[in-house]
């Protein structure tokens, strides 16, 4: 029984050092997402309150709030994948707009400066705002960005970022 007690442990050993490696990929190469926290509001627009549930939200009455929420960008690995972002909302009935962008290496006299999407809803309540880029490998890098505006509070409340994800 001694005997057992020894060659268990080392038959363990053997099959741990003998299992194969494993390979993990890194998931935020894939996906990203961030609370609205993660927000910042632009110079002189509208009244930013950051809630303790990770979101930002306009408390301003008559002002509307510009916002820029900058994620890390992910270089897609074949060429025209599209990047696909989607921002969680609560809208207050007015018009709540978003656009994401990313800057490309070669600016060609032909294109845009930007590889970037738009959409808006005017919804109330909670709601979704979904974008597709299709980026190039090799042609952008740098930091994909999301500007919202939000509208002024009304009787409804105070429209908000919950934050938003990235897939790529």
């Amino acid at each position: 029984m001694k005997s057992l007690k020894f060659i268990w442990p080392l038959g363990l050993f053997g099959f741990l050092v003998t299992a194969p490696e494993a390979h993990a990929t890194d998931p935020s190469i894939y996906l990203t997402e961030a609370a609205g926290s993660v927000c910042q509001p632009r110079a002189g627009l509208g009244s930013a309150n950051y809630t303790n549930f990770g979101r930002i939200q306009n408390e301003h009455t008559t002002q509307q709030l510009q916002m820029d929420c900058p994620v890390p960008f992910m270089v897609d690995r074949s060429y025209g994948d599209p990047l696909h972002v989607y921002v969680n909302l609560t809208g207050n009935g007015s018009n709540i707009s978003c656009t994401a962008f990313v800057e490309k290496l070669t600016a060609l006299p032909s294109s845009p400066d930007f590889f970037s999407a738009f959409a808006s809803t005017s919804a109330v309540g909670a709601t979704q705002l979904s974008m597709s880029l299709n980026v190039f490998e090799g042609l952008s890098d740098g930091v994909l960005h999301v500007f919202c505006t939000l509208p002024a509070k009304t009787a409804s409340g105070a429209a908000e970022v919950r934050g938003f994800t990235v897939l790529d």
